[in-house]
């Protein structure tokens, strides 16, 4: 965040010195009812700023206008609509700096849709606040600037939207992986352990099923191999948390309803604590495995049920899961080998493959909802999988509520509504040419034969693709 910061320490230089010469530009006649008035539509934001690429634009365009202005500009009358603009530009300049100071923003890697958004936004307030800064003395000309920094002001509110909703999810899911982490860790160091922590959370993973949220995007990030040891333990079991979270709600979306659904979810919350062993360089290792190392790691569903065994009262069924969910119907599994699996354990192993696909590794980036349900099914098939626990996750659609999808024209939407055996309804968010587009446009694919997805988007390419435009979304 230490380009952000530095970009927004020179926005307010700038807002210093206009107030020098501008006295703020506030005078005590400027209502409340003026701070209050109805910004301009999506329409006029998107004629005036549309993409990374027009930003930068404007950017340059007023890096222009500001080098045939004099230095010591003589002050000029501000019109009473100057002065609501310089109002504005300040109060939302103040509500960025609050969110980039933000400990969720703060800790955000640079590639992270909460890092990317915040330095575009910064990037909008500059311009703004260096056109405002050129104010020519005559009203109509105020007029007309006022225009322009309006439309900037548009794209800013509206990307301080994005950046709270985007904000309030992470903090969510940072919570949660926090508590679950901090559970698996105590586990892991031989401490008993109540269940109470593993039933809440999944509690919490099972309500937002029934509402209807979307599968998450959770991203452990990665490490670098000259980190402290106190930092890579940390990213081990975030690790490890971020990918129980992950499979947790691929089975309360899945299977809701089911009769052992608390147990599935509960058991794959646990599932993996036997990976807080590994060592961490094995687990961010970026080839292939030594004969050794595999072997390691095949046996963390043993370790982990020998720990949750006798550190913890989890039902017997649940342990039987977690010691099985590696297990494969055709012998090929680890630890045993063992072809006849528990329905719960068979259930666990489909939704936490599932949930294995989705997620980035340090060899390789994530599959795409498509292809991760496209090879679940495949392995089903090939007897790698229980074919009635892996049929079940059909239900979430190839194109899940949430997910992101390229059209046949290469225009972006976010799924709204998903369909099975039909085309899912998408909220497009850009045009063919990836330029924002004034307000989301709703589409049923189901309906529109001329129009179809082209593929959905990894959680990598969603990162890189909407990270900057659309932050609550990517």
């Amino acid at each position: 965040m230490s380009e952000t910061r530095q970009l927004l320490e020179r926005i307010a230089a700038i807002r210093h010195r206009l107030g020098q010469a501008q006295g703020m530009l506030l005078e005590a006649h400027c209502e409340a009812a003026d701070l209050a008035e109805k910004p301009a539509t999506p329409g006029h934001l998107a004629e005036i700023i549309a993409g990374g690429e027009r930003v930068n634009a404007l950017i340059e365009g007023s890096l222009k206008q500001l080098a045939s202005v004099p230095a010591e500009p003589v002050t000029p009358v501000l019109t009473h609509r100057a002065r609501r603009t310089a109002e504005r530009c300040r109060e939302l300049i103040r509500e960025l700096r609050e969110l980039t100071d933000e400990s969720t923003v703060q800790d955000s890697p640079a590639d992270a849709p909460l890092t990317q958004a915040a330095r575009h936004g910064a990037a909008l307030a500059e311009s703004a606040v260096r056109l405002m800064n050129t104010l020519p003395g005559e009203a109509s000309a105020q007029m007309r600037l006022c225009d322009g920094v309006d439309g900037l002001l548009d794209a800013l509110a509206d990307k301080l939207g994005g950046l709270r909703t985007a904000r309030d999810r992470q903090a969510r899911h940072d919570e949660r992986i926090a508590i679950l982490g901090q559970w698996l860790e105590s586990v892991s160091a031989g401490r008993r352990m109540a269940l109470a922590p593993v039933i809440a959370l999944a509690d919490a993973v099972v309500r937002d099923a029934r509402q209807g949220e979307p599968l998450p995007c959770l991203v452990p990030g990665r490490i670098s191999p000259a980190a402290p040891a106190e930092v890579a333990e940390a990213w081990r079991t975030r690790l490890v948390a971020t990918q129980a979270l992950t499979a947790a709600h691929v089975a309360a979306t899945a299977f809701l309803g089911a009769p052992d659904h608390a147990d599935l979810v509960i058991g794959l919350l646990v599932c993996d604590v036997g990976m807080l062993d590994v060592p961490i360089d094995v687990l961010a290792q970026p080839g292939a495995l030594t004969p050794a190392q595999t072997r390691y790691i095949e046996q963390h569903p043993q370790r982990g049920a020998e720990w949750l065994g006798s550190q913890t009262a989890i039902d017997g069924r649940i342990l039987a899961g977690v010691r099985e969910h590696h297990e494969r119907p055709d012998g090929t599994g680890y630890p045993a080998g063992k072809r006849t699996l528990d329905p719960l354990a068979a259930r666990m192993a489909a939704c936490a493959t599932y949930a294995a696909l989705l997620s980035a590794r340090p060899h390789r980036d994530g599959r795409d909802p498509q292809a991760a349900l496209t090879e679940a099914l495949v392995a089903a098939e090939h007897g790698q999988l229980d074919r009635n626990a892996t049929q079940a996750l059909r239900g979430l659609s190839f194109y899940p509520r949430g997910s992101v999808v390229e059209l046949d024209d290469g225009s972006l939407g976010v799924v709204v509504a998903a369909r099975v055996e039909s085309g899912p309804v998408v909220a497009l968010l850009t045009d063919a040419t990836g330029h924002k587009l004034p307000g989301p446009q709703v589409e049923d694919l189901s309906v529109a034969p001329e129009r179809s997805v082209r593929r959905a988007l990894s959680v990598t390419d969603r990162r890189r693709r909407l990270g900057a435009l659309f932050p609550q979304f990517a």
